[in-house]
Formats: structure tokens, C-alpha cells, sequence
């Protein structure tokens, strides 16, 4: 599950508009790194798919300022129920847009295995580096990964989720699963990265699993709606004219070359 920006004019009618940190830039200015804002327009759409086949279960479409994790679990109901009795969602992929402690205590609740990657502090690096997470692989020597089992410093997740409660002499955290990746590809090109974890109410023995799940969301759907499709190229500039070219773009689009239909 992803969502996309889509980028209009400001021209554009009923399109909304958010202010935000031009990323990647960061100007060096009189010895100082100042930070370069912008105004975007646009829209925003929110898929949640199957990565196999890119068939799209649901989409949900608003304007540019709606923040990620609004419409979350709306899509995934969605999903659930266009599926029906034809399949079940065997787990769900999303990034720290989608972080959100709430969110995964309710998909635990419904049986659905979730991974969502961000950077935690110390306690899981601690864990790492005393060999707690047992769990470690390395695949030709450039990917190598770690799983840990029963951690307790997202104190987030639950059913309240972050809040006053966690600062309670009584408040238990519940236990969640984690995926450290402490060496890939892009480490090695990119000095000083932050270390990516990956929290999952899901299984960690075999860790590198939950990696390329994660993996598939940046280089999948949404790249090539862009790229070769051209979703942010409606006929009209209006918001109705940018909804249906998303949604036709998305559902007509071909399946990635080389993958195979094995949605069970």
C-alpha cells in the first residue's frame, strides 16, 4: 500500500496546495544548511495493490494536503471487501507515511500480517549490536539483515496508540517484531545513512522476506504510472479530469515485465 503525490498548476481547479521541505536539497548559505521550501499543488491517491499481478484491490483520491495515514484504513476495508470471498490479503507492505501505531494494532486485530519501515532509536540498534537478533542473513555478501522478536520500544502500538498513557507507571507496551538492515547496495553508494528498520506484527525468522516486501513499494506501481503512463498528464486541468485519468492510468496499466499472476 502507497500513496502519490500528483502535481498540478496552481491553475488547476480545485486542486489543493501544501507547503513543505524541497527534498532532496539543502543549500549551504554563510556556512549554515538552510533549508529550501516550496509550495506544491496537486493531489494525492492512495492504492493499495497486489505487487504480483499490479491490479490495484482499492484507491481512494483527494487533494494534496490530506495527510497519509487519513485514509489508510478506509482502503484497506475497501480492499477487504472487493475481495469478498474471491481471496484474502496475506500481508500488507507500507512506509513510515503510514506509521501509525493505531493503524497496525488493528491489523492485528483482523489477522493482517503489516510491515512499515522507520528509523527507531537506540533500543533496537542496542539489541543489534548484543546479538539479541538472532535471526541474520547475508545474501552474497551485500544484503544482510537482522531479525528481532518481541520488542518493546514502539510504545505506540496499540489501540490508543502515542499519547499521555505511555508515561503511565502501569502502561505495558505490547511487543512487536522488527527487520534491521544493517548493510545493502545503497548503503555502500550513500555515506552515513540512517539504519532502516522495519517494524511487522509478522514473523522475523526469516528476515530478508519482509525486506524485499518492503522493496517492491518504492520500484512498483507508482513509478511506472509516472514514468511510462504518464498519471499526471490529464486531459483537463480540473480535479475531476486529474481523478479519472489517475484511476484509469492505474487500472489499465500492464503488468511489470517478467512478473508472474500468482495472487492466491
Amino acid at each position: 500500500m502507497d500513496v502519490s503525490e500528483i502535481q498540478s498548476t496552481e491553475l488547476c481547479e480545485g486542486c489543493g496546495m501544501i507547503t513543505k521541505e524541497k527534498a532532496p536539497e539543502l543549500r549551504r548559505r554563510k556556512g549554515r544548511i538552510r533549508k529550501v521550501l516550496e509550495t506544491v499543488f496537486g493531489f494525492k491517491i492512495w492504492v493499495l495493490w497486489d505487487p504480483n499481478s499490479c491490479l490495484p484491490l482499492a484507491m481512494r483520491f483527494a487533494t494534496i494536503e490530506v495527510g497519509d495515514i487519513n485514509y489508510a484504513r478506509e482502503v484497506i476495508e475497501q480492499a477487504v471487501a472487493n475481495l469478498g470471498n474471491h481471496a484474502n490479503i496475506a500481508s500488507i507492505a507500507f512506509d513510515r507515511g503510514f506509521m501509525d501505531g493505531q493503524l497496525l494494532w488493528w491489523l492485528n486485530s483482523k489477522g493482517i500480517p503489516a510491515k512499515t519501515n522507520m528509523n527507531v532509536d537506540k533500543d533496537v540498534l542496542s539489541l543489534v549490536s548484543t546479538g539479541i537478533g538472532k535471526n541474520k542473513k547475508a545474501i552474497v555478501d551485500r544484503w544482510e539483515v537482522v531479525g528481532i522478536e518481541g520488542l518493546t520500544a514502539a510504545g505506540f502500538y496499540g489501540e490508543l496508540g502515542s499519547g499521555s498513557h505511555e508515561n503511565r507507571n502501569d502502561f505495558a507496551p505490547n511487543p512487536i517484531n522488527a527487520v534491521v538492515v544493517l548493510n545493502d547496495p545503497y548503503v555502500k553508494n550513500n555515506p552515513n545513512p540512517d539504519t532502516l528498520v522495519i517494524l511487522t506484527n509478522d514473523s522475523v525468522k526469516k528476515p530478508l522476506i519482509g525486506y524485499d516486501e518492503r522493496s517492491e513499494i518504492e520500484n512498483g506501481l507508482f513509478r511506472e504510472s509516472k514514468q511510462a503512463w504518464f498519471m499526471e498528464q490529464p486531459a483537463r486541468n480540473t480535479a475531476s479530469a486529474f481523478c479519472a485519468h489517475a484511476y484509469l492510468t492505474i487500472i489499465t496499466q500492464p503488468s511489470e515485465p517478467g512478473w508472474t499472476n500468482k495472487t492466491s
